[in-house]
């Protein structure tokens, strides 16, 4: 109905709509992911191993992505900034088989005394506000 009363308003003002054929109108938008794919299918012979070694089953993400998105330059801390620049650990499983492999990686990538189960999942937010209780405030 919303939608209705919009395109009426935009008519009035001046703006030619026109309605596309069904053929050009998708009510489903395409997943990100092409799942009929195997990336390993499409690799050379003399590929690097951490090409065709797949982290993440669910996303078909390799050890290489991982590695090049860890040496993007941009500070990598927990496992979820991993995830959401190679999408490691958003498949059906939601990083259950992948994450520990994708922490050990950033412990790694970190060096020093740093150890896989330090590697948080998300960082951690800023501190809430402390809210005064009502009965404190009516005493002001």
């Amino acid at each position: 109905a919303i939608a209705l009363e919009v395109v009426e308003m935009l008519g009035e003002s001046g703006l030619d709509l026109k309605l596309k054929p069904d053929s050009q109108f998708q009510r489903v938008r395409e997943h990100p992911v092409n799942y009929d794919v195997n990336k390993l299918d499409s690799l050379p012979l003399n590929a690097d191993e951490k090409e065709s070694n797949v982290v993440c089953k669910c996303e078909n993400i390799t050890e290489a992505e991982i590695e090049r998105a860890l040496n993007a330059g941009i500070k990598i801390t927990c496992t979820d900034s991993v995830k959401w620049r190679t999408r490691a650990g958003m498949g059906w499983c939601q990083g259950a088989r992948c994450r520990p492999i994708v922490a050990d990686m950033v412990a790694k990538k970190l060096g020093g005394d740093v150890q896989m189960q330090d590697i948080p999942k998300t960082i951690p937010s800023r501190k809430k506000p402390i809210r005064e209780s009502r009965s404190f405030l009516s005493k002001l």
